[in-house]
């Protein structure tokens, strides 16, 4: 329901639907629960989509920490939960924080597919848009011409 109110131009109407199933979900009381970090991430989106880049942070470094503990290794939610976390310190500014946690969804992925997989186009382009905000641009344009970690 967040998402449709989200997505019909409500944003807080969403935010709040958002809020109100993470908490449905924590009452649960379950200690290995995958929808919390689920819901977490719902409601940074719907934080991110009203404006609020440090509250969207907060719920996607709270994601990022429990997939973290939830799965070993390379797991691909550790890495979309990296790559939210990148985002939200791309929007706040913080690149270099953002080319940190790209850099690492990015090992993830290029673990877990092949070369032209979408995931792995997706945060390549993002290292490079972090590289080109640090005026990085030796290393952005060794990701462009497909140099860049493997």
């Amino acid at each position: 329901m967040g998402c449709i109110k989200a997505e019909a131009g409500q944003a807080e109407k969403g935010l709040e639907y958002h809020k109100q199933h993470l908490k449905r979900i924590q009452n649960l009381n379950l200690d290995d629960n995958p929808g919390v970090a689920r819901a977490l991430n719902n409601v940074g989106i719907a934080y991110e989509r009203s404006g609020d880049d440090e509250q969207a942070l907060q719920c996607f470094e709270e994601a990022l920490h429990d997939v973290g503990h939830r799965y070993q290794g390379n797991h691909p939610h550790v890495a979309a939960s990296l790559n939210n976390v990148g985002i939200s310190h791309h929007y706040l500014g913080n690149y270099d924080k953002a080319l940190k946690h790209y850099t690492a969804a990015l090992k993830i992925r290029q673990v877990l597919y092949p070369r032209n997989h979408p995931c792995v186009a997706d945060s390549r382009a993002k290292v490079i848009l972090a590289c080109h905000a640090l005026g990085s641009y030796h290393v952005a344009i060794s990701f462009i011409s497909g140099r860049g970690i493997r």
